[in-house]
């Protein structure tokens, strides 16, 4: 500690205490032909919704005009009441004075105004909660008591107004002057842009001095201060004040006559109650003068220096809004009939007839097909207006119009069908023969001449002052990528009767909301830290990693976010020799980096540099950007291209000094970026500004957590970051994406776990994500939030207390971390616009081993969850006790999983070929009892093999069902036709059994879910495997997995046992017969090690062959030492060995205390095991040789021997006598130095032991293991050992770059907070142990108790009327009632799951969509001179050439 106690001591967040909320809390797109397609389909989607809101916005204005103008008393009625009379049961009674027609066309108009109000409130109630936190303390806060008012004031002009419109403009005037009045509604808003700067600076320069300081706002940059704009600005509005006096004055055909007034009045209405700085006021939440939470540097007013809205009160606000509309509506109604018509009898609205009269009347109303118009198209515009945004329909133009000036901006289609909705709609209703032929009962007549002069310049005026006044800012205004609605519109409502203009001033613009960044600069502020854990991957997995973060850093761009890539590879120094000995593992990621970004381990190679930490080593490259995109850099952005530098650090975890495994590796990097990276103020040293900057610096930080093996792009991790930035509550936590598995889709075994990943994410993630959360965001490909996780990284980085915290932490620590930030109150979402691929495994055993992680850890965490439900669902407002209901039906789906796979197979079997189903039942319990006893009192090499054995046979038995059940339901639907013209008295029988409708039900539903994953279509065929090994993945597993809670080890890429069980299934089940059939015949002890030898070292250290699996474990090490072999890094705390070899006798009397065992120190020397050199790699076999026969004693023995250096010799071919004689000395057979070196040239040709005894005369069993194994190092080095010895060569010889003084304290106090590793007694280890029983038996009780019950009710219940006809028949629908209840509930919970996955496919459709780019223009880089054009236009860059 010594470095760090010149420096303030780090604040590290792994050693708080629990967080506690307290309340304040590109790739460029791939060319390839799917990108071309989804940009095709891009174009093609964008041109029709525009079209369609173009439809919608002309179709809504002329429909309410026409509805509108039937209410007009003069316009006699076209309905024939008489003819309706005549109907039966129809009588008209009328109360008012207006006709049967015109009290309709009222009704139409009043229902037209309260369908989106009514609309808005049931939303607002949906998502705004029920909350009544008047403080606005609750997740959707109350607005303001100034909010309140505005809001009041806002719907009572906005429905005066519209009234106003309805009753005494539209239906007195035609239809062309209605469309022009329309266009005045945007008077003030113009005039206010004129005048808000002026006020604004008026108002820096007095009250907002200190807030400007602190926030160090740019006046140059906040429009305020161009003389340009101002006058700009100030003409717009004059032009906009003559307007409106010339629409006053615009009845030039004395229509209105007296009633002219409404013209100004009615506008002006409008103009206020839409006015955006009015709608966003709305949103001031009730405690607005304290810091918003959104925003973490304290920020409460805009650079206008308005109080910043609070977007979550937009739903309390839209709450109370909603009902002031309603409300206000027929009000207004009746204040407007009662001052204006003097008569308030119309507002009886059909007061004496009856439901039934009043629907006939309105399905012949002449105008009511252009109320269903109305009703649909301004519902659809609206909804297709978020579309439109939602897929970032639009241009981005980038064209250099001069040598010094570059046009850069952006188009949104958007405003095409808003800006084309006036002239197209004035040309309908104003051009007679277009009006005639397209409208029916509509008041259509030719406009005068007056009219023509008069109007059209006025229309013309107005639309042009509005297009580039309230147009210009829609015009440029760029979404974000799957823009939320509420990110759109302040309000969140619609409006019936001006939809149009609605959308115009409720639209959110750059100018009514100012702190709004571009998706570009969002983006750009952003930093994604890329963390992959490794351990023991192979080299193939190995590159398929490191290709993919280099696609990230090739295909990163300038408007990318700033991309830094961590590797943290545990083992990666050999623990058993002293000093800094490169693992193989180590060497092999070293040598696959040199090739993959072809870089060099010196400075000049990308800035390298080596650092020695406290946690082992860490070598580090800096890789900037291409020169064309630096040079893009430079003159788009003017900014220096180095900001854009991304790192490349493989941290090398030495676990004698820091503790192994992937939850440590996850802990240091979490802590490093959380409170190192992001700049963490020191404690006692900082000040309230620099710790809110720290918090908005950890908002826009995000970590990428991979697996070592996983394959990616550029684009689905800025997918995953679309997601994120979207999400403007900052509550999404993490993001995963759709993981395909990798191996040989000609295993069973992987073909089963393709079609189990696909429904994986077809259906449970995207059901889990519609309905609530995702519950696991595994961390192959996941990205986190890393302001989120800083609240759970102390609890995450908590030491295991007993059996249970063990299964939630250690055998699942991504679920673990998911489950504490769905406790904390976040979500994690899942979006299938990013793909990633993974090696899944392609062995039983792996998949047993991995899946029986999963399964108990899955089954904890959920425990976890359900038992805290109630708390969780007060704290986190998108889990609901519906979704805690759904997930307790899915987990106890999983616990009698056994049972209803028996039932399944049985019952298959009984309706293929009426076999008797009962019997059937009883025989596969007896067999899953029996594999029961199997895993809780044998080896694990027998289990896997019986699991195999019995899922092959079980596979036979449904293949039998399969086909059976086809048969059956070919026949039962062919005699479909014959039982339906069959009458039947029995109104509980069904044409076809409820078992064959729900068979066809689910295969639809399957395919269907396919054909919407087009590129993924074909993983259902798939399903035929996984249907036939259901029995292995249901029933076997989970019996294999809860028997063995009490294993401790991680499963996959650790040690495997010497047994039959490492091959593939053929072979192992051939091996199993053999072994039972013909048992090979006892040999003696030491020949028995010799004859393993042969069979067990037939591994090379070719790094490049090397297979995927795992390597053996101490107790079943092989028998030759070789380069590769590094397992006993995952054991207890290790001892550091010296390296100098040590005679036997005097290492038994150092390490053991047993008198039998050090008694056999001559037996060691005699059998050949005189040293540790020699010792070291001893298996069991070998050690009960040497005389130790007690269990306990070998088992203590092979503990001390695993902690013995490996002996290793690299490989070389000596030439000369004298090398010759090296190389014996050397390898320590300097006993055998004569016969050696007489026929040393043999040597290489002699691979059978007996030989090798007879030939040089070695009959010492240890000495004749290590000849034979240095026999296969006589060789010329492979390319691959020669680049490992080189890259060992380079770094030893690499001087060191010491790390900084804070980093250095750093990494010190963080090792001994919470990463020094720690002893593990046997006292603790027996401890978890029985815990770990404990917890099994109780698992057992539960699983044995819940599946009894479930077979015994669902059998019983079946067999009653068949076994005796005299009992009452209990069966429904010919079915069991019980299995009918078990089907009615799973269907549902499918056709939630299917409907889910309907609204998520929706979702990525419009994701995928959205990330597809088309630009305008030609690009500035194309006009750049011709000496840069080369350097501009490089976009595939070869780096090694920019250092060379």
């Amino acid at each position: 500690m010594a470095a760090s106690q010149g420096y303030n001591r780090f604040d590290l967040t792994v050693s708080e205490g629990l967080y506690q909320d307290n309340g304040d809390s590109k790739t460029n797109p791939s060319r390839g032909a799917f990108a071309t397609c989804v940009s095709i389909t891009k174009y093609i989607v964008s041109i029709i919704v525009m079209l369609c809101i173009l439809f919608c916005l002309v179709s809504s204005k002329i429909a309410v005009i026409a509805i509108a103008q039937n209410f007009n008393p003069s316009r006699p009625d076209t309905m024939n009441l008489s003819d309706l009379a005549g109907s039966d049961n129809f009588n008209l009674t009328s109360h008012s004075a207006l006709s049967a027609e015109k009290q309709i066309s009222l009704l139409m108009l009043l229902i037209i105004f309260i369908v989106p109000y009514g609309f808005s409130l049931l939303r607002c109630f949906w998502v705004g909660g029920f909350s009544c936190t008047i403080a606005g303390s609750g997740k959707k806060p109350w607005p303001s008591g100034t909010g309140v008012l505005l809001g009041f004031l806002s719907s009572a002009f906005e429905v005066t107004g519209l009234w106003l419109s309805c009753l005494i403009l539209f239906p007195y005037i035609n239809g062309f002057l209605c469309v022009l009045i329309s266009t005045g509604v945007f008077v003030w808003p113009n005039i206010w842009n004129a005048i808000e700067p002026l006020l604004a600076k008026c108002l820096k320069s007095r009250q907002m001095q200190e807030y400007t300081q602190r926030l160090h706002l740019d006046d140059d940059n906040d429009g305020t201060g161009s003389i340009g704009f101002t006058i700009y600005n100030i003409v717009v509005a004059l032009v906009s004040v003559v307007g409106l006096i010339l629409l006053s004055v615009a009845d030039i055909a004395g229509e209105l006559g007296s009633k002219t007034w409404a013209i100004p009045i009615s506008v002006l209405l409008l103009s206020f109650a839409w006015w955006p700085t009015l709608l966003k006021h709305q949103l001031l939440r009730s405690d607005q003068y304290q810091e918003d939470p959104e925003d973490a540097l304290g920020r409460t007013r805009d650079r206008y220096g308005h109080k910043k809205p609070y977007k979550l009160v937009r739903w309390k606000s839209g709450i109370l809004t909603s009902l002031w509309k309603l409300g206000l509506t027929p009000f207004i109604l009746w204040v407007t009939g009662r001052a204006y018509l003097d008569t308030d009898d119309f507002i009886k609205l059909m007061w004496g007839q009856n439901a039934k009269d009043t629907a006939l009347l309105f399905r012949n109303h002449p105008c009511f097909p252009y109320f269903l118009v109305n009703v649909i198209t301004s519902f659809a515009g609206y909804l297709f207006t978020w579309f439109a945004d939602a897929i970032d329909a639009g241009f981005d133009i980038k064209r250099k119009l001069f040598s010094a000036i570059t046009l850069e901006t952006y188009l949104s289609l958007f405003f095409i069908p808003l800006a084309l909705a006036t002239p197209i709609a004035a040309l309908v209703v104003g051009e007679y023969s277009i009006c005639s032929a397209l409208l029916a009962d509509f008041e259509c007549r030719s406009l005068t001449p007056g009219e023509l002069g008069y109007g059209i310049p006025v229309i013309i005026l107005l639309f042009t002052v509005n297009l580039f006044s309230v147009g210009r800012y829609i015009f440029t205004n760029k979404t974000l990528v799957l823009s939320k609605e509420s990110q759109l519109f302040w309000i969140p409502c619609y409006n019936g009767v001006l939809l149009e203009q609605w959308l115009w001033l409720n639209r959110k613009t750059y100018k009514t909301d100012p702190d709004t960044e571009t998706p570009d600069k969002a983006k750009q502020r952003c930093t994604v830290y890329m963390n992959t854990t490794m351990y023991n991957e192979s080299a193939e997995e190995m590159s398929q990693l490191l290709g993919s973060i280099k696609n990230v850093r090739d295909n990163r761009s300038e408007t990318s976010p700033k991309f830094h890539s961590h590797i943290w590879l545990d083992g990666a120094f050999d623990t058993k020799r002293k000093g800094d000995n490169l693992g193989s593992n180590a060497l092999r990621l070293i040598t696959l980096l040199k090739e993959v970004f072809d870089i060099e381990l010196r400075h000049e190679s990308f800035e390298f540099r080596k650092s020695r930490t406290s946690y082992g080593m860490r070598l580090s490259w800096q890789f900037p950007l291409s020169p064309g995109k630096q040079q893009k850099v430079r003159e788009l952005k003017n900014e220096d291209p180095k900001d854009y530098v991304m790192s490349f650090t493989v941290h090398l975890k030495d676990n004698r000094k820091v503790k192994n495994k992937k939850r440590w590796s996850q802990i240091m990097y979490l802590s490093m970026i959380v409170d190192y990276l992001t700049g963490k103020p020191r404690p006692g040293s900082s000040s309230p500004d620099a710790l809110k900057k720290w918090t908005q610096t950890l908002q826009d930080t995000f970590i990428l957590a991979t697996d070592a093996d996983v394959k990616f792009n550029c684009d689905s991790v800025e997918a995953l970051l679309d997601v994120m930035i979207r999400d403007d509550s900052k509550n999404v936590s993490a993001v995963c994406g759709r993981t395909q598995p990798l191996g040989s889709k000609v295993q069973p075994i992987v073909s089963y776990q393709v079609f189990d990943y696909a429904i994986g994410h077809w259906l449970q993630k995207c059901a889990n994500h519609m309905l609530g959360s995702v519950l696991c965001a595994p961390g192959c490909f996941s990205l986190y939030r890393t302001s989120v996780l800083r609240k759970v990284v102390a609890e995450y980085g908590s030491n295991t207390n007993g059996g249970f915290e063990f299964l939630c932490k250690d055998m699942g620590e991504d679920r673990w971390l998911c489950t504490l930030m769905v406790k904390q109150g976040n979500h994690l979402e899942y979006t299938g616009a990013a793909e990633d691929k993974t090696f899944c495994p392609e062995t039983f055993e792996e998949f047993f081993k991995q899946r029986r992680r999963w399964i108990v850890s899955t089954i904890a965490n959920m425990w976890l969850l359900l038992s805290d439900y109630g708390s969780i669902c007060a704290k986190n407002e998108r889990i609901s006790r519906p979704f805690i209901l759904y997930q307790a039906f899915l987990m106890v789906s999983t616990l009698i999983g056994p049972a209803t796979v028996i039932l399944v197979v049985a019952g298959g079997l009984q309706y293929s070929y009426g076999v008797n189903d009962i019997a059937l039942a009883m025989v596969f319990v007896a067999i899953s009892v029996f594999y029961l006893v199997v895993c809780l009192f044998t080896k694990h090499d027998t289990q896997i093999m019986l699991a195999i054995v019995l899922s092959a046979a079980f596979a036979l038995v449904m293949a039998a069902a399969f086909i059976g059940t086809i048969r059956q339901l070919v026949s039962e639907y062919g005699d479909l036709g014959t039982i339906l013209a069959t009458e039947t008295d029995n109104p509980w029988e069904l044409p076809i059994p409820v078992s064959s409708l729900y068979i066809t039900a689910i295969t639809g539903m399957f395919i269907i879910t396919a054909a919407l994953h087009p590129t993924e279509f074909f993983d259902v065929v798939h399903g035929l495997t996984y249907l036939f090994f259901l029995p292995a993945g249901y029933l076997f597993l989970t019996i294999y997995s809860i028997c063995n809670i009490t294993d401790q080890s991680w499963g996959t890429r650790e040690g495997k046992k010497a047994g039959p069980g490492g091959g593939s299934t053929w072979e192992s089940i051939m091996a199993f017969f053999k072994s039972c059939c013909c048992p090979r015949p006892p040999v003696p002890q030491v020949e028995t090690a010799t004859v393993k030898d042969e069979s067990s070292d037939e591994r090379t250290s070719n790094y490049s062959t090397i297979s995927r699996e795992s390597k053996r474990s101490s107790k079943g090490r092989p028998m030759t030492v070789i380069l590769e072999d590094e397992d006993s890094s995952d054991d207890e705390e290790q001892d550091p060995s010296t390296e100098e070899k040590i005679n036997a006798k005097d290492w038994l009397y150092s390490q053991f205390y047993q008198g039998e065992i050090k008694a056999c120190a001559s037996y060691f020397v005699k059998l050949g095991y005189g040293d540790t050199t020699f010792i070291a790699g001893m298996g069991r076999e070998e050690v009960r040789s040497v005389g130790i026969v007690k269990e306990d004693h070998i088992d203590d023995a092979l503990a001390e021997i695993a902690r013995l250096p490996a002996f290793e010799i690299d490989p070389w071919l000596p030439q000369t006598d004298e090398e010759k004689l090296l190389w014996i000395k050397k390898v320590g057979l300097m006993d055998y130095k004569k016969p050696l070196l007489e026929k040393f040239d043999d040597l290489p040709k002699t691979t059978e032991l007996s030989k090798l005894r007879i030939k040089y005369g070695i009959h010492k069993p240890g000495h004749l293991k290590r000849l034979y194994y240095v026999i296969q190092k006589l060789r010329e080095p492979t390319e691959a050992e020669s680049r490992s010895m080189e890259v060992r060569q380079e770094v030893a010889e690499y001087q060191d770059t010491p790390l900084s003084n804070d980093e250095s304290a750093f990494w010190q106090q963080l090792v001994e907070a919470r990463l020094k590793p720690e002893p593990m007694f046997k006292e603790k280890k027996r401890e978890l142990e029985s815990e770990l029983v404990d917890l099994r038996k109780t698992a057992l009780m539960w699983f044995a108790v819940v599946n009894t019950l479930w077979l015994t009710i669902f059998l019983t219940l079946g067999s009653l009327g068949r076994t005796d006809p005299t009992k009452p028949n209990l069966y429904v629908f010919g079915n069991n009632p019980l299995g009918l209840v078990f089907l009615f509930i799973f269907c549902i919970l499918l056709i939630i799951q299917f409907f889910a996955m309907l609204a998520h496919r929706l979702l990525t459709f419009v994701h995928i969509i959205a990330r597809a780019k088309f630009d305008c223009g030609k690009r500035p880089d194309d006009d750049v001179t011709s000496s840069n054009r080369q350097t501009v236009q490089m976009e595939e860059v070869d780096y090694a050439e920019i250092t060379r």
